[in-house]
């Protein structure tokens, strides 16, 4: 059974912190290296390693206890910015990467992110927030729904030969 986590502390990314996030995005995402298959998985790791590089990130949020990264998500302005997809038409703040260690799942981080999330476009004065995930995906797909995440298929997108779908909050 796991403890509970009493001191989570959300807080914007340090330059000190990115080594941390970007392994805890490769660690977390490595659940899914054997259904994305070789190929795939190579170029998903990439995109992984290289996530927190990206200097259009608008918020870099990372979830700590004790001084340990347990939990991150990216945020950018809109879909043009975060996809670097002009042709996008989604004017709206964007949730990507969203990620938390895979021995401290259940324990509320993801949801305290995606808290911090709504809070960012809010402060934004949107009226939508929108991430995109996959299928294979299937405990996050579960969590945004719970949390209130409708499926908006105006927004999805075909990578790769697969369907990635749009999921939007409305404020």
């Amino acid at each position: 059974m796991k403890s509970c986590i009493e001191y989570i502390t959300i807080q914007e990314g340090k330059r000190t912190e990115i080594e941390a996030v970007r392994n805890l995005l490769i660690n977390s995402y490595s659940q899914y290296k054997d259904e994305l298959g070789t190929e795939r998985w190579k170029q998903y790791f990439q995109e992984l390693k290289t996530a927190v590089d990206n200097d259009q990130i608008d918020s870099l949020i990372v979830a700590k206890a004790k001084g340990t990264i347990l939990g991150t998500v990216q945020l950018f302005p809109n879909g043009a910015v975060a996809y670097n997809d002009p042709a996008l038409q989604m004017n709206h703040p964007i949730i990507r990467f969203l990620a938390v260690d895979p021995k401290r799942r259940g324990l509320g981080i993801a949801k305290k992110l995606l808290d911090c999330s709504i809070e960012y476009a809010k402060k934004n004065e949107a009226t939508l927030i929108s991430l995109h995930t996959t299928d294979m995906m299937k405990d996050a797909v579960k969590l945004y729904e719970k949390y209130g995440f409708k499926r908006h298929q105006a927004y999805d997108f075909n990578k790769s030969g697969k369907v990635i779908h749009c999921y939007s909050f409305t404020l």
